[in-house]
């Protein structure tokens, strides 16, 4: 049996710069929390809709509600090179909704 692994998910600096600045995430500790939940949301949105379909996110990419607290929306985009996604930004509802 041959087990093969790739990466599913890349979370870029400036996500985690939005969870700093909008959900006052301040620590290392924050951050890595931060980063399980937009995994665990991409996740579940992947299982739910369908890794091929998660993959054919359209230009403006795919707006997915944070599983952990709904007032936050993680942008999740195809990547320009791989089969996969990047969480590009992270919205909040207060300061989006204008």
């Amino acid at each position: 049996m041959k087990l093969t692994s790739a990466a599913f998910l890349f979370i870029t600096h400036h996500v985690l710069s939005r969870a700093a600045q909008r959900a006052e995430a301040r620590t290392a500790e924050d951050l890595l929390l931060a980063s399980e939940h937009i995994a665990s949301t991409a996740m579940h949105f992947s299982n739910k809709i369908s890794l091929p379909r998660a993959l054919s996110a359209p230009p403006e990419g795919w707006r997915v509600p944070l599983i952990s607290n709904e007032d936050f929306t993680v942008v999740l985009v195809r990547h320009e090179k791989r089969e996969a996604l990047v969480a590009a930004t992270l919205l909040h509802k207060r300061r989006s909704a204008a």
